[in-house]
């Protein structure tokens, strides 16, 4: 997943390239997914999920029409939410500490900081100018808004891109509210199995 995210940083995330990303992404979760559960029910949500997700981003590219990125993010939201809830239940459900539980931990960190930047991307589709980036101005894309949700889940924030909406001001602080709240939870539940 960490191999990805630094390759997605260098491909336009609306061009051919940003699908091919977008299905190894898929396939990361899904192998995820089976690794974390042998519940059937679940593997079946997350095939319907990725299969939709999939679907209406591939057909985006290939008709231009950036409308179905207001179908395709929040299928993708809620696929990368879906994964990161089944990989939790397994971190809470373990019964010691080990590598695939601290690999398991560092996956969900990793796939929230993810939702949340397909989500900025949503609100600046809905609402434009929602974020501001400073001195260059750009038109901000997915990678963009990766840089900036892994910037505010680490409470980092450069300051470069900032939310210039009310909307993408609350949810950004949701972010750094939620990235705080999983370490010091997460640390918690870590020390406790490890002393059990």
């Amino acid at each position: 997943m960490v191999l990805l995210i630094c390759i997605a940083a260098f491909i336009d995330p609306r061009t051919t390239h940003g699908a091919i990303v977008s299905l190894l992404f898929a396939f990361v979760l899904i192998a995820a997914v089976r690794s974390v559960t042998t519940d059937k029910r679940f593997h079946v949500v997350a095939y319907g999920l990725v299969v939709l997700e999939l679907l209406t981003e591939f057909l985006r590219i290939a008709t231009q029409n950036e409308l179905l990125q207001l179908v395709s993010d929040p299928l993708s939201i809620a696929f990368c939410f879906f994964c990161a809830g089944m990989m939790l239940r397994k971190i809470v459900t373990a019964k010691k500490v080990d590598f695939e539980v601290l690999c398991t931990s560092i996956s969900v960190y990793l796939l929230v900081a993810i939702a949340w930047a397909l989500s900025y991307d949503l609100i600046n589709t809905l609402w434009p100018d929602s974020f501001s980036a400073g001195k260059n101005g750009a038109d901000l894309t997915l990678t963009h808004f990766m840089y900036f949700s892994l910037t505010t889940i680490t409470t980092l924030g450069y300051g470069d891109i900032t939310p210039a909406s009310v909307p993408a001001g609350i949810w950004s602080t949701l972010e750094a509210a939620t990235g705080l709240f999983y370490m010091a939870i997460l640390v918690a539940r870590l020390v406790s199995m490890y002393r059990t």
